[in-house]
């Protein structure tokens, strides 16, 4: 239910969306981030936060993706230049805050469910009465439907259970239901993580024009007329494009200024409520760059610094109390994926050897990341540790588990039945050639390529790197299948798994082409493999259906429907093992407290996780620090 604040009565689609927009010349306007956000580099601008006493504005400054800030393409559905900047310009319908299970609103002062869920039955949405584009101009359903109607030409999955999306007043939309379906699930997709950028009166003739289309030549030409036109900061400003607590001020070389929009109204702040005037964006991406910057006193607040242990000890050697940080509990992580289509990684055998010979703890070593941020994943079956124990249960123990540390004496047994020898340090393939992992990995890879090849090597499996450019990694290695093995996020996307399944097991099956009868040639495939029962790995097999299963599983209502089709799809990963999911990571997220008050995590700045604790104010622990505190009114200036 929502959660409607002080003053009111509430993404696997990014993986098509990315797609799309490449084609078109442009990259995701979200997913860019996630997948490459590691890479680049920067400078930055140095602009100090507070008042100097000489009137100066009072700024809060953060980090944005490594571009020139005065060259940024300010269309938001282009996403070839910086991506962060849209957090703060474009607003968000509701946030989910996933310990307290409840919505907390913004744009979406309310909505109500049908009694009965199923097809036909309408979802009514309603409107903050209060909000307005930069320009004043009232936010209207008419802008609200157009962006749904907009991401339905990117495949947007929400359109899986919605079949019409309209506007019935000038503040209230109504959508119709297409099937069943769980509403957390559909919230999820609807509100879960997007932004509103669509305008009526500024886009309504690249809409027409992608709906009156009637080839994909003339549908791809209308998304490019619609991605690739530019559009400056200046004019953004002019036309109102913007309906966020930011707005564009001014921008050069080395930072982007964003000035609070006075007339800023959501259901539990007004702009008053700001106590900054302007927010200050540097271009620095890489999360070692940004650390490095925060303590030095460059910056305020950072999304995806990198913390390690020792930073962690050495800010405690120093007697550093004024950077602190919330750990949020994002259950995402990473895995070894293998190139089904090669010899002897097509053997599931030969596959589960290598999960039984990798050492997931040295995994955790070799992340960029602190390690009180990581765990070694317990049951590698595409759900976090905290997750396998709410859905998987009792049943746990039946699940393949590898071993935290590794198991090298099962490794080294399975290898042997498939035909394997070994005569001093390598094992050896039954054709007598030594056996050699090739390992594609771009630069925020390198550290888990070095472990890969550390734990592989001490088992008798030669590992051979390849670093590239991630531009190189996913421009080129992954789309074209060249590799044996790579280092891939794996993830799942609150607060339900199915998406998360979704995305790995559909969105993502071309990358290690599991599912039975894979051709690289084909645009359409069928998501079947034949699998024995839960807990008889070597089990009489049939046939499973796992698009048909998440479809099942998207459309159950209760945990007592979901259990059971969420512990077959995790079987199926864990079974396969197409992809050895190895670290299951959390996002620490570090801010300053010298000159600003944030919300106050339940924990302590700490090394073990009964000291940081994932406890936090749910103004913390929704999105990230960068975006969410000041959809409520914080940090709070101390000066």
């Amino acid at each position: 239910m929502p959660n409607s604040g002080k003053r009111s009565t509430r993404h696997s689609y990014e993986a098509k969306r990315r797609q799309i927009l490449k084609s078109a010349g442009a990259l995701s306007t979200i997913g860019a981030v996630g997948l490459a956000g590691c890479s680049g580099s920067g400078t930055s601008g140095n602009n100090s936060s507070g008042s100097n006493g000489n009137g100066d504005p009072v700024s809060l400054r953060m980090f944005m993706d490594a571009v020139k800030p005065n060259e940024i393409n300010f269309n938001p559905w282009n996403g070839g230049t910086d991506d962060l900047h849209r957090s703060l310009v474009f607003d968000f319908a509701a946030g989910y805050d996933q310990q307290g299970e409840k919505w907390h609103n913004v744009l979406i002062d309310n909505w109500e469910w049908p009694s009965t869920i199923k097809e036909g039955e309408t979802v009514q949405v309603h409107i903050y009465d209060d909000f307005t584009w930069h320009d004043g101009t009232p936010y209207k359903a008419k802008d609200f439907v157009g962006n749904l109607e907009l991401f339905k030409f990117y495949e947007d999955p929400l359109w899986e259970y919605i079949s019409k999306a309209e506007a019935t007043g000038e503040k209230t939309a109504e959508l119709t239901l297409s099937t069943r379906v769980n509403p957390l699930l559909a919230e999820d997709m609807l509100f879960g993580g997007t932004r509103w950028m669509y305008r009526d009166d500024l886009f309504k003739e690249n809409l027409n024009a992608l709906k009156d289309a009637n080839s994909d030549a003339e549908r791809q030409s209308a998304m490019n007329d619609l991605t690739q036109q530019r559009i400056t900061g200046r004019q953004m400003l002019d036309q109102g494009l913007g309906c966020g607590p930011l707005k564009y001020k001014a921008s050069d070389a080395t930072r982007l200024i964003l000035e609070v929009y006075e007339d800023y109204s959501n259901p539990h702040i007004t702009a008053d409520d700001f106590e900054f005037d302007q927010v200050v964006m540097l271009p620095i991406d890489t999360p070692e760059k940004r650390w490095q910057r925060l303590t030095n006193k460059e910056a305020d607040v950072s999304q995806n610094a990198s913390i390690t242990s020792k930073q962690v000890e050495q800010l405690d050697d120093n007697g550093n109390d004024w950077i602190d940080w919330i750990v949020q509990q994002r259950h995402t992580g990473r895995a070894i994926t293998w190139n089904t289509r090669r010899k002897p990684f097509d053997n599931r055998r030969v596959r589960w050897a290598l999960a039984h010979a990798i050492n997931r703890e040295l995994m955790v070593k070799g992340e960029a990341y602190g390690e009180f941020m990581l765990e070694a994943a317990d049951v590698p079956c595409g759900m976090s540790n905290f997750l396998t124990d709410k859905w998987l249960g009792d049943r746990k123990g039946d699940y393949l588990k590898f071993g935290k540390t590794g198991n090298k004496d099962e490794a080294s047994k399975l290898l042997k039945e498939e035909g394997f020898t070994k005569s001093g340090k390598w094992w050896k393939r039954p054709n007598g050639k030594v056996f050699q992992v090739n390992v594609k990995s771009p630069p925020y890879f390198s550290g888990r390529s070095q472990a890969f090849k550390q734990t592989l090597e001490s088992f008798g499996v030669r590992v051979k790197i390849y670093n590239e450019e991630s531009t190189t990694y996913e421009g080129q290695s992954v789309p074209n299948r060249e590799y044996d093995a790579l280092h891939y996020w794996q993830g799942q996307v609150p607060p339900l798994p199915t998406v998360g399944y979704r995305t790995n097991m559909i969105s993502e099956a071309g990358i290690t082409a599991w599912p039975n009868n894979w051709d690289d040639s084909r645009s359409e495939h069928e998501y079947k493999i034949e699998v024995p029962p839960i807990g008889e790995p070597n089990g009489k097999l049939s046939t499973v259906d796992v698009n048909q299963v998440i479809t099942d599983l998207s459309r159950a209502t209760t945990e007592d429907e979901q259990r059971p089709l969420l512990q077959k799809v995790a079987w199926v990963y864990n079974w396969n093992q197409d992809k050895t999911y190895d670290v299951v990571r959390n996002q620490a997220a570090p801010y300053t407290t010298d000159d600003w008050k944030w919300p106050q995590p339940s924990g302590d700045r700490g090394l073990s996780k009964d000291e940081y604790g994932v406890d936090q104010n749910p103004n913390m622990r929704i999105g990230n620090p960068q975006f969410w505190p000041i959809r409520v009114g914080y940090p709070k200036y101390k000066g």
